[in-house]
């Protein structure tokens, strides 16, 4: 068993992030293997359990909210890939989510 941090973001690693890949069932595939590595390897009890929670609530799928913009179309949540590896939340003004919204 090796159990060692991720380091594809080091200058001088073997590792290569090569991508972020948003498909219907993509965030639940890299969430589980994030949790296989990270949650077993690298987090404490107290991180693992607030991420176990904080996962529940993170969207795997392209959702219409209550809310409507300023000229009264729907607005869709889900997640948006960002800089670097990372993701976040996306307001978006198409129902497969691809067309950013200028909700704010």
């Amino acid at each position: 068993r090796r159990c060692v941090k991720m380091d594809c973001h080091e200058p001088g690693t073997h590792f290569d992030l090569i991508g972020v890949y948003k498909e219907i069932d993509g965030m639940e595939d890299w969430a589980e293997q994030l949790f296989k590595h990270e949650g077993y390897c690298i987090w404490d009890e107290d991180t693992y359990e607030f991420m176990s929670n904080y996962r529940e609530y993170w969207p795997s799928y392209c959702q219409e909210l209550y809310y409507a913009d300023s000229s009264g179309n729907a607005v869709y949540f889900n997640t948006q890939p960002a800089s670097e590896g990372n993701i976040t939340f996306g307001l978006y003004s198409d129902d497969v989510c691809t067309q950013l919204s200028d909700y704010t």
